[in-house]
């Protein structure tokens, strides 16, 4: 089956499903969060070499309009679940099995947990 990469990514549209448009052009890991007030959206997208495999994936986030793409999280960097701050400033989000957090915009990442051993 060939498939057709021009429908791949994260797309928003209205209820009644018109409108539909994409805010980010790759393979996402189909898991994308509001943040609290609406006005953005994070989401994991995978690594492009990898894709179709296990892969890894990096944390991204864009504003709702399209406008804005971000990364967050840089090299494949594992990320396999994440959540937004209730006030919408941060993003905790685990990293090999170790939670992380990240302000929104990209800066101040740091690792609350650690491993033992």
């Amino acid at each position: 089956e060939v498939r057709d990469p021009t429908k791949h990514g994260l797309w928003v549209m209205n209820a009644d499903g018109s409108d539909a448009r994409r805010l980010a052009p790759k393979a996402t890991s189909g898991d994308p969060a509001w943040s609290p007030d609406g006005r953005r959206i994070a989401f994991r997208m995978f690594d492009g070499r990898l894709f179709g495999s296990a892969g890894n994936s990096d944390l991204f986030v864009v504003n709702a309009d399209g406008s804005g793409l971000r990364r967050l999280t840089h090299g494949a960097a594992n990320v396999r679940w994440f959540a937004w701050s209730p006030d919408g400033r941060t993003i905790a989000f685990l990293r090999n099995r170790e939670v992380h957090i990240v302000k929104a915009d990209g800066s101040g990442e740091r690792r609350l947990t650690q491993l033992d051993g």
